[in-house]
């Protein structure tokens, strides 16, 4: 794997770890104060989707490609990911039981993921 492919890799993942981190923390303490899991999900989403733009846009891709177009290819993409991240969540929890531990890790390994993927060959790929 060519050098600045594993440095791509290697800041991806640092920003993703950081959204990812913020979205457990963020859904779990909403959780824990009492909102429902989807809301806390969708919410932390949110959240955590706004610094991954900034994040693989300016530091993964250094990417100077128009907001008008990246911006639009991102919402796109993170649009799946919140479906999985609003849809995981409910599915776990009907099938093993409420609570949300189980739900939200499985989210925090497969968005990233898809996020990867899409980010390379889609979002950024004036960048790539």
């Amino acid at each position: 794997m060519p050098m600045p492919t594993l440095r791509r890799l290697a800041t991806f993942a640092s920003v993703g770890a950081i959204a990812t981190v913020a979205y457990g923390i963020i859904a779990e303490s909403l959780v824990f104060f009492g909102l429902k899991l989807l809301w806390a999900s969708l919410i932390a989403y949110a959240v955590s989707a706004t610094w991954s733009y900034l994040g693989h846009k300016y530091f993964t891709f250094a990417s100077s490609g128009k907001h008008v177009i990246e911006a639009p290819r991102f919402i796109l993409t993170t649009g799946v990911g919140l479906l999985i991240a609003v849809g995981m969540p409910t599915l776990i929890a009907k099938l093993f039981g409420p609570s949300p531990y189980v739900a939200v890790l499985a989210t925090c390994i497969l968005v990233p993921i898809i996020s990867f993927v899409a980010s390379q060959r889609f979002v950024f790929r004036s960048a790539a």
